[in-house]
């Protein structure tokens, strides 16, 4: 739906559609609910995205070992050398 909603848009004469649009409430307000749908359906889209890579992340950190978690000593080493701590 929003493919074709935008390939409609790109089509469409913006001064038509703006004439089309505020002489029709109506049309008017359909139109500015299907973009709030729209909107709001890839919000949602977003946000299901985000909670499946989060969900992937704590999948894999599970798989990781206790005693490997964390650090590496070269990575530490590494951080010390270019930090100056030592």
């Amino acid at each position: 739906m929003a493919a074709n909603l935008c390939y409609m848009l790109a089509e469409t004469d913006p001064a038509a559609l703006r004439e089309s649009l505020l002489s029709d409430s109506d049309k008017f307000s359909r139109f500015v609910r299907a973009m709030v749908c729209l909107a709001e359906g890839s919000i949602k889209c977003e946000q299901h995205q985000s909670q499946e890579e989060d969900r992937q992340a704590q999948k894999a950190k599970a798989a990781i070992p206790l005693h490997k978690r964390g650090i590496s000593d070269e990575a530490l080493a590494l951080a010390e050398a270019k930090l100056n701590l030592l």
